[in-house]
């Protein structure tokens, strides 16, 4: 099909499964490392829940831990915490690749500007194939 400069446009992404929320977390976890493809709105999201949960899991236990063992539990949450920080920017990675931008937006995350990546993650996804994948 071409549009009105004559120019042929891609052929138009086929629609993705829907992700469930053990798949989302399967999947971010597994492509930790992996930031060269991309994660839809729903895998992205969930994998957020499930780091919002273990945040909040671990935030419990530091509370809930006696008085005499707090530097476990501030060891323990500082573990979870960074553990699961890693996979959490892969696939906030991923996502801004599937609308288009490069990861290195991530990078406004620890400042006041963070919530242009926000913005940025809550897009639709682009339809067509781009640079960081089909």
């Amino acid at each position: 099909m071409k549009d009105e400069l004559g120019d042929v446009e891609p052929a138009p992404r086929p629609p993705q499964p829907r992700v469930t929320f053990a798949a989302a977390v399967r999947g971010g976890v597994r492509k930790s490392f992996q930031a060269r493809d991309r994660a839809s709105r729903s895998e992205f999201w969930l994998f957020a829940l499930f780091y919002g949960a273990l945040i909040c899991a671990l935030l419990i236990f530091l509370v809930a831990i006696p008085e005499n063992l707090h530097w476990l539990g501030i060891l323990v949450y500082a573990a979870g915490a960074n553990a699961g920080l890693i996979p959490f920017i892969a696939v906030g990675i991923r996502r801004l690749h599937d609308t288009g931008r490069s990861g290195f937006w991530c990078l406004l995350l620890p400042t006041c500007f963070f919530f242009i990546v926000l913005v940025f993650w809550v897009e639709p996804s682009r339809p067509h194939a781009n640079q960081y994948g089909p």
